[in-house]
């Protein structure tokens, strides 16, 4: 009986102690009750739904309709939401400096006319859905900060800072919501602008925007968005006329331009035309969204938006693709085809030959045709593609974002529509227009044909020497059997004994230099070129530079798992360049000025002489 009386009371007491810590933490503190108590008005900004401020020569209505505010006297047009619920919260907030009594007032011998508040020279009337307040305002007071108010329904007067005066005191215009659109930019799916007889029509779908009218091209997503964005927050300069039968005096009867938008998931359109200039400031223009009454004055230079140009909204890319993407890069020129795959990794040259390739090379390709720029829009109608050079193109490159099933193909089996890379990149390059440096091409994939930089154009390998591997070939340091090194009629040879270590050849004069020596056999075992320049002719010996050659060098080992040798002709500085010729595929290459003297030192050196002996006085030579 004892424990359940203790459980009870434990109870009781958790109750209580719990109902009066919920209690405590719902009332104000009091810091908090003592600024309440300094409030003119009891209410929440955000619950009022009405708000109406009259004066001498105002009577302004607004209503709040799901969450936006409206002028429903004496305009019905959309209200400045920013003004009207700056002055709601400045009346929540407004705080009384000093509280004056009726009794206070009267035992001073002051009336309400002393207050000015007999007859208010203003007044704000603000509903919410449990009630409603108006605020009376005054003279001000002398010390000019501040005026006298009083509470519909109160006795007392009370003075706040002046502030609110200004705030109630406006012009109907100050009021008013000057953004011409209620929308977000990015909400908008189709854009028409219209200037005389032009059209032009840009949609979006998926995020990329297209040109549709007059004709189907790529537009400029920065380009159009950045249009977009300035249209939706378009705003008044100036109110003009509510007057419809204002649209003659301002132009409007005949819009010489206007732009329209639709946004996505609605069918409504939304369409602001332009007038003429204004008289008083030619930097203005009369305009007016369709179905509203209302004529304002915009930025001039926001009008001539809808006169622009169609390629002033089309896609200067030539091929806007993730160099990332391509998997197969097929380049033709003259008859001459060179394929190259990315299997995994790294890029293969697979045609005409299969080497290795240079994925560094590649991808510097890939970023320069990805970030190709058109110069000019050379045609849209194609009438004559002889004209451009285009009938049988010069070139044409195809990147594909996937390796294609040759082996299937090949076989001739039924391979399924997969097989096949489609390409991301098909294009056709033209003739050159010498005189503005500008070449001529055209993507599979669009009519139109474009000028482009002819040093883009010229940038395109036109061989595999160009992309192929700098690293003309490779071989483990304890794989060289043996290095011979020929300058003119002299010859150095150096070869590894069965014990594994390095003997000048007997005819040699002098002793190896060890230094030299090594950094030749380090060079030796990765030879890396800096640029392939191209295939070299059988008359290179008499090029400049290889006439006669600075080195010949030879180095026999296992290549490969294979004996061999390889043979490196290394040609003297001609206008600033060290070119070196590959013999064993006729390949001619630049190298760098360090690697020209680590291939051309001397590796012998005087050997040390012997000591000379003293010579003794006991067998001084006769005088």
């Amino acid at each position: 009986m004892k424990t359940k009386s203790t459980f009870w009371l434990l109870l009781i007491t958790l109750l209580v102690a719990g109902g009066y810590y919920f209690a405590k933490r719902k009332l104000p503190t009091t810091e908090e009750t003592a600024e309440r108590q300094k409030r003119v008005l009891d209410f929440k900004a955000a619950d009022v739904t009405r708000m109406e401020i009259k004066g001498a020569d105002r009577d302004f209505l607004f209503e709040r309709r799901e969450g936006k505010w409206f002028f429903a006297r004496p305009l019905q047009v959309r209200a400045d939401a920013g003004e009207i619920e700056g002055i709601l919260s400045g009346l929540e907030f407004l705080e009384s400096r000093r509280r004056i009594s009726e009794r206070a007032y009267t035992e001073a011998k002051l009336t309400l006319s002393d207050y000015g508040l007999e007859k208010p020279r203003a007044s704000v009337l603000f509903r919410t859905p449990r009630a409603e307040s108006t605020l009376f305002l005054g003279n001000e007071a002398r010390q000019g900060d501040a005026l006298y108010v009083q509470v519909k329904g109160e006795k007392a007067v009370h003075l706040v800072d002046k502030f609110l005066a200004t705030r109630l005191e406006k012009k109907i215009e100050d009021y008013r919501e000057r953004n011409l659109f209620d929308f977000r930019a990015e909400k908008i799916a189709l854009l028409n602008l219209r200037a005389g007889d032009k059209h032009i029509e840009i949609s979006r779908t998926n995020q990329l925007w297209r040109i549709v009218q007059p004709l189907s091209a790529r537009a400029d997503r920065d380009k159009v968005e950045d249009f977009l964005r300035r249209l939706a927050a378009l705003r008044a300069d100036d109110f003009l006329s509510e007057d419809p039968a204002a649209s003659r005096e301002y132009g409007l009867e005949e819009p010489a331009e206007e732009i329209s938008v639709r946004l996505e998931k609605e069918e409504a359109v939304h369409t602001l035309v332009f007038g003429s200039k204004l008289k008083t400031d030619d930097k203005k223009i009369a305009a007016r969204v369709k179905g509203q009454n209302s004529i304002v004055a915009v930025a001039a230079a926001f009008a001539a938006e809808a006169a622009r140009a169609l390629n002033d909204f089309r896609d200067r890319n030539l091929a806007p693709f993730a160099s990332g993407d391509a998997r197969e890069i097929e380049m033709r020129h003259r008859g001459a085809t060179l394929l190259l795959q990315k299997p995994q990794n790294d890029w293969q040259i697979v045609q005409p030959e299969k080497l290795a390739a240079d994925s560094e090379l590649v991808e510097k390709l890939l970023t320069r045709l990805s970030g190709m720029q058109i110069k000019e829009f050379a045609a849209d109608v194609l009438t004559d593609l002889d004209k451009f050079g285009l009938k049988t193109p010069s070139a044409r490159v195809t990147i594909r974002a996937r390796v294609a099933d040759s082996a299937a193909a090949n076989a001739g089996t039924n391979a399924p529509p997969a097989a096949v890379a489609p390409p991301i990149l098909d294009l056709e390059i033209g003739k050159t227009d010498s005189g503005k440096k500008l070449t001529y091409v055209k993507r599979a994939d669009e009519s139109s044909i474009y000028a482009v930089d002819t040093a883009d154009a010229a940038a395109l390998p036109k061989g595999a020497f160009e992309l192929r591997s700098r690293v003309l070939f490779a071989i483990a340091k304890d794989a060289i059997q043996a290095v011979s090194v020929k300058k003119g009629r002299s010859a150095v040879g150096v070869a590894k004994t069965p014990e594994g270590k390095w003997k000048l050849d007997e005819s040699a004069s002098g002793v190896l230099n060890e230094t030299a020596w090594q950094r030749l056999l380090n060079r030796l075992q990765r030879f890396e070129v800096s640029k392939i320049q191209g295939v070299a002719l059988n008359t290179y010996a008499k090029q400049r530079g290889f006439d006669p050659p600075a080195a010949t060098i030879s180095v026999t080992g296992e290549f490969d798992g294979k004996k061999g040798v390889q043979e490196i002709v290394v040609g003297r500085e001609a206008g600033g360049v060290h070119a070196i010729v590959w013999k064993n595929q006729l390949l001619i290459a630049e190298i760098t000025r360090e690697d020209f003297q680590t291939l051309t030192a001397e590796l012998l050196v005087k050997p040390p002489s012997a000591p000379s002996r003293a010579a003794s006085p006991s067998h001084a030579p006769p005088r």
